[in-house]
């Protein structure tokens, strides 16, 4: 067993999942991380930097490609109300601009 101190833990690094389709074209995505990165830097007590924008899975079968968004919030993970409400806020803008996309 490991007894982790949360307080000393560096500021979270938080990761989303989401699935675009095959056909989605490049330029989308690129819109898709702007304003990804827009709504990051718009949210500075909240968070630090987005991390990473990555492509992660290619799914030819299926039909979809994953991609792995990353951001550093600024709490450590001892503070995890706000960090998983941040989290739910990020991954519901992340939904609401794919629709839109």
């Amino acid at each position: 067993m490991r007894i982790i101190n949360a307080n000393r833990s560096p500021k979270a690094i938080i990761h989303i999942l989401m699935k675009f389709w095959l056909e989605t074209p490049f330029q989308r995505i690129k819109v898709f991380r702007t304003a990804l990165e827009n709504f990051v830097n718009a949210r500075p007590r909240e968070w630090v930097a987005l991390v990473g924008f990555r492509a992660t899975r290619v799914e030819a079968d299926f039909g979809y490609v994953e991609y792995r968004i990353i951001c550093q919030h600024r709490e450590a993970w001892q503070n995890i109300g706000p960090i998983l409400q941040s989290k739910a806020d990020l991954s519901s803008f992340c939904l609401e601009v794919s629709k839109k996309l």
